[in-house]
């Protein structure tokens, strides 16, 4: 039974990201904004866009395409949180090199934690610090090493999943017992 849960979970996860990155093409498409690489995709979900922020649920309900269509056009700039993997404003807070090169030009902060921040392992997130989540799982460090992209990727499709700690201040399983909707989900 925890298979085939974990199989459904698996199957709508990946959903829920082709959905997001279809909404952040397609947005990208609209306002001449390039994809970088795979983490971009991760830089937004129009799944948590909508339901972190209040105001965009009363506005665009669950149209994805819409929510990523306003984190292109107004959320970036403004700092609103795309995803549980970056945040701007944590990002630019914990690294004063970005604030000195970029200011609050949040279109270029996101850019440079696309370009070089990931795979340099700087943390976009409280939830993620790819040094950590390597250094807490030999297996992982033997498969990736220090290619930091590479662990946000797998944290992303299998590590929350699997239950693994992503940083010091996120304990997924702690997460997950708190909220019976995620228990029932995984």
């Amino acid at each position: 039974m925890k298979t085939k849960m974990m199989k459904s979970a698996q199957d709508t996860m990946i959903k829920c990201k082709t959905a997001a990155f279809a909404a952040l093409a397609a947005s990208s498409l609209l306002t001449g904004t390039a994809l970088f690489n795979t983490a971009q995709a991760e830089s937004f979900n129009a799944d948590f866009y909508l339901n972190h922020y209040d105001d965009l649920k009363a506005a665009f309900g669950n149209d994805t395409a819409a929510a990523g269509t306003h984190w292109q056009t107004y959320g970036i700039p403004e700092s609103r949180r795309g995803s549980t993997q970056y945040d701007g404003g944590f990002y630019r807070y914990l690294y004063p090199d970005i604030v000195n090169v970029h200011g609050s030009d949040y279109r270029a902060i996101l850019t440079h934690w696309n370009v070089s921040g990931i795979n340099e392992g700087r943390r976009a997130s409280r939830e993620f610090d790819a040094p950590y989540y390597l250094s807490q799982y030999p297996d992982l460090q033997a498969a990736f090493g220090n290619n930091y992209a590479a662990a946000h990727q797998h944290w992303v499709d299998w590590g929350m999943m699997e239950g693994r700690n992503s940083s010091r201040e996120f304990n997924v399983q702690y997460y997950l017992a708190q909220y019976v909707d995620l228990q029932n989900a995984f």
